[in-house]
């Protein structure tokens, strides 16, 4: 498949992390949390668009992992269902349209081993994540049961729950959890399970992913972090603005 979009070297998110534990940091925003811009996402072990004649869109890196599955009808361009890996693109999950679902599998791929799909939604700056929504779009039918979130390397499993009584959207609920006042840029979603009428189903889909939280403000603690140039990463206008913000603690 075409690379369409490169995608941020992974020692760049890594960096943004080790910052956020190493400045002073204050949150703002509601209590009951704001909207979170997903900027990009990742998703690994997706079946082609197409696949069971479900079309999702994606703009990004499209990675051929060489396997395949199958089970299902397959309407792609060569009527093969290749299992792919997305990188630091844009798409159905993020587009806030619900026009089209992105559907992924739990079942064993053609090489006998259980496809297992992981989310990464990247943010739109740092925050703390409140709950995450995963929505319907256009072709849904199955229920999400559950899924594991994971911030910062801590990973928790949680049980979705409907959102107005309406079990195809669901609420993964962060409140209350280790999760919960955890600074970041990135929210990996995991260990998925759905239902069909209440029996277990290898497949589910998503038509929208919705992040809310609470933005995190980033200050420096010394001088020397507002030396190099390194004024612009806390949205500084000059070096002079950054050290006057170490000298009062501001």
């Amino acid at each position: 498949m075409p690379n369409e979009t490169s995608t941020a070297p992974a020692t760049m998110r890594s960096l943004r992390l080790i910052l956020i534990t190493t400045f002073f940091i204050t949150s703002t925003g509601l209590t009951s949390g704001e909207p979170v811009l997903i900027t990009s996402y990742d998703i690994d072990q997706t079946p082609v668009s197409g696949f069971g004649c479900w079309f999702h869109n994606f703009t990004g890196t499209i990675t051929d992992t060489g396997r395949t599955v199958g089970g299902s009808g397959i309407c792609s361009s060569d009527g093969i269902g290749h299992v792919l890996n997305y990188a630091g693109g844009s798409g159905t999950l993020n587009d806030g349209a619900f026009d089209t679902t992105h559907l992924l599998l739990t079942r064993n791929a053609d090489d006998g081993l259980m496809l297992q799909p992981v989310i990464r939604l990247h943010l739109g700056g740092v925050h703390t994540i409140n709950e995450v929504r995963l929505l319907k779009g256009n072709f849904s039918f199955t229920n999400i049961t559950g899924a594991t979130v994971e911030i910062n390397g801590t990973a928790v499993p949680i049980i979705p729950t409907p959102i107005g009584g309406d079990p195809l959207n669901v609420l993964l609920d962060l409140r209350g959890t280790a999760l919960e006042a955890q600074p970041t840029t990135q929210i990996t979603l995991k260990n998925f399970s759905a239902s069909f009428f209440g029996a277990p189903i290898d497949q589910f889909g998503i038509g929208e992913i919705v992040v809310d939280g609470a933005n995190v403000v980033l200050r420096p603690t010394d001088k020397d972090q507002c030396k190099n140039n390194g004024w612009k990463r806390f949205d500084f206008k000059n070096q002079g603005q950054c050290i006057q913000s170490v000298n009062t603690g501001r």
